[in-house]
């Protein structure tokens, strides 16, 4: 008789689980800035963060298809020239997508820079 039987449907769960991947997004400025960062969140929802200075980062544990769009928005109120912004994207420490951008002087307010 066995009286701690574990039923098949949770043995089922237990193989179904898929492994999650370590997802670092990533910004750098050469320049002290403030923006704002769209990205999409563990649940698949895109948010918006404000963020203030030359770098920024988050980590997060997504299944291994989930969306990972990545955009930055910047100020360069002071119309600073030959300013760079780096956007990277790393999944489980290894760098998958790294783009580089000039910041244009031309308006004050750049446009959103993505990373796909």
């Amino acid at each position: 008789m066995e009286l701690f039987k574990i039923p098949l449907t949770f043995k089922n769960r237990l193989r179904e689980t898929e492994p999650f991947n370590e997802v670092t997004l990533s910004l750098h400025l050469s320049f002290y800035t403030s923006g704002q960062v769209k990205y999409t969140d563990v649940n698949d929802r895109p948010k918006i963060v404000e963020f203030n200075g030359t770098n920024w980062s988050i980590d997060l544990l997504l299944k291994p298809n989930a969306c990972t769009e990545f955009s930055v928005f910047i100020i360069n109120s002071k119309k600073l020239e030959n300013q760079i912004l780096t956007l990277t994207k790393k999944i489980n420490s290894n760098i998958i997508n790294n783009k580089t951008f000039v910041i244009s002087t031309i308006n004050a307010y750049d446009g959103w820079f993505k990373l796909a």
